[in-house]
This record gives C-alpha cells, structure tokens and sequence, in this order.
C-alpha cells in the first residue's frame, strides 16, 4: 500500500547498500530521493552495489555520497543520496 507512495525515503544504519536499495527505493515514487546513513568509508560498498540501485530504478548516474555534521559525539558522518528515475517491475 506505501509502494511509490514518498518523495524521500530515509534510512539508518538499516543495511548494506544493495539490501537497503531492495527495501527502501520502492517506496520512492519517480522523481523522489533515497536518503541513506552510511558509515564513515561508504564508498567502495556503495559502487559495489550501484548495479542493484539501477536494477531497482536508481539513478546511478547522479547518486552521491554526501558529509553532513552531525551534533552528536561522532561529528561528521556520510549519507547516501540516490534518486529514482525509473520504476522497477512490481
């Protein structure tokens, strides 16, 4: 009933990237964004399952690995940011 259903869809320390691709991108409708906590390195998980994001309708091409400040003890942490382009088959 929520598939499609958001604009953004965000997550924390849910899942590796591709899982959490598989669970949360067909909640985002097209033109909606996937906002995901990533530990402090995400970068080579998140190449690693760029083909999973575009499989699911992500929009491999714009997707970033952002820094954002946290106001916790840990500081900066990392978020995924992935569009959806495309819908996946239901």
């Amino acid at each position: 009933a929520q598939r499609e259903a958001f604009d953004v869809a965000t997550c924390r320390a849910l899942a590796d990237t591709a899982l959490l691709a598989e669970l949360c991108l067909p909640l985002v409708r097209v033109g909606g964004v996937l906002v995901a906590a990533k530990g402090p390195e995400p970068h080579a998980e998140v190449a690693g399952a760029a083909a999973a994001l575009e499989k699911l309708g992500g929009d491999v091409g714009t997707m970033r690995v952002e820094q954002v400040d946290s106001r916790g003890p840990a500081g900066m942490r990392t978020v995924l940011v992935v569009g959806l382009w495309l819908l996946a088959c239901h």
